[in-house]
């Protein structure tokens, strides 16, 4: 048996961009992958049993980098670069403050870019859109993937 048999065994949960189901970012990356190799997946339900949960940066970094289901495998979709942004540029000093605020985020974390790592160790792989950024995101998981 190949590993996409494998996977296609597997109860696929996927947290899409937002809930706008046209939103362009729910139309392209996970979802046309799955389409194209024929992967049954459901959208992420609180309290679901999954084997996998597809996640993205647009989720609540604060939660899931918190989660403790050992069965349930997390995989961490990162594909911007913004980790290169300076942590002392103005909208990146209160995106974490922010994102609690406005209860994107469950737990308060001043450091957004904090956030985006410990996701990055929590994560049980991780996908990047580039091989720098592979490289970089090493340091936080050694299961890195670039698309």
């Amino acid at each position: 048996m190949n590993s996409l048999e494998q996977i296609k065994k597997l109860r696929i949960a996927w947290l899409p961009w937002s809930k706008n189901p046209i939103a362009a970012a729910n139309l392209r990356r996970f979802s046309i992958f799955a389409q194209l190799v024929g992967l049954e997946y459901e959208v992420y339900q609180p309290g679901g049993i999954y084997d996998v949960i597809i996640l993205n940066q647009n989720c609540d970094l604060t939660y899931w980098s918190r989660f403790k289901n050992e069965k349930t495998k997390l995989v961490f979709e990162f594909v911007d670069s913004y980790l290169d942004v300076s942590v002392l540029e103005p909208r990146a000093l209160f995106r974490g403050l922010a994102k609690f605020l406005f209860r994107q985020h469950h737990y308060l974390e001043f450091s957004y870019h904090e956030s985006i790592k410990q996701m990055m160790r929590r994560a049980d792989a991780v996908v990047c859109s580039t091989p720098e950024q592979k490289k970089s995101y090493e340091s936080y998981n050694q299961k890195v993937f670039n698309i």
